[in-house]
């Protein structure tokens, strides 16, 4: 296994561990009275998830980036800028979340 294909696997993990981390932070246990409803929720774009487009917008672009990372496996010509894209997009996004609770905190 090369370099290159070590971490495109490695994007797709952090992308997916990023995700689940956000949605686990930003869910609210007792707001759900059943699996289905929370199902509902994500269909109808209401709860954590909308939270996380407001506070965290960088994970949905990472996961997409994961995604079309893992389908051009085969060109690599294609593969490093998305991953240039993808370290932008975390860095980027990491700073604008630490603002947003930088603000939140000091008020």
């Amino acid at each position: 296994m090369n370099k290159l294909n070590i971490i495109r696997k490695l994007f797709a993990i952090i992308s997916l561990i990023y995700f689940i981390s956000f949605y686990l932070l930003f869910r609210q246990i007792p707001y759900y009275e059943s699996f289905y409803e929370e199902i509902f929720d994500a269909f109808r774009f209401r709860g954590p998830l909308l939270g996380m487009l407001v506070a965290c917008p960088q994970v949905y672009l990472m996961m997409m980036l994961a995604v079309g990372l893992h389908l051009l496996k085969g060109n690599p010509d294609a593969v490093k800028p998305l991953m240039r894209i993808w370290a932008a997009i975390f860095i980027l996004g990491s700073a604008w979340t630490m603002l947003l609770i930088y603000v939140i905190n000091n008020g």
